[in-house]
């Protein structure tokens, strides 16, 4: 065990390319979910510094393709028209369903 504080922050070792991370937990399914976040965070920082360019979440790609879906929508007749309608409409409401499974308030995030 280290101490019983919340947070130790090691300071004044010498800059390496390596370093050490100590994980505290009440239980070994802490510590590990707490390794396996550190991972991801590890990983997701490494894959940023190799490639720069990101797509943009959280529904963005689905709302742009749902105002082609409309636009496109208004070039074609009949029945065919509320069929890409309708497809248009699904798309707009994967962000609030994203929104949803994230826990927020969709009706405050989606106009």
């Amino acid at each position: 065990m280290i101490g019983g504080d919340k947070l130790i922050k090691f300071s004044g070792v010498a800059a390496g390319k390596a370093c050490t991370v100590v994980l505290r937990g009440s239980t070994n399914q802490m510590i590990d979910e707490a390794e396996r976040s550190l991972h991801y965070a590890l990983s997701v920082l490494s894959q940023t510094v190799k490639e720069t360019r990101i797509v943009l979440g959280g529904g963005c790609a689905e709302m742009l393709m749902s105002c082609a879906v409309e636009e496109e929508a208004r070039n074609v007749q009949g029945k065919k028209a509320l069929a890409v309608e309708s497809f248009a409409k699904a798309l707009r409401q994967i962000p609030a369903i994203l929104a949803g499974n994230a826990g927020l308030d969709s009706s405050d995030l989606v106009a």
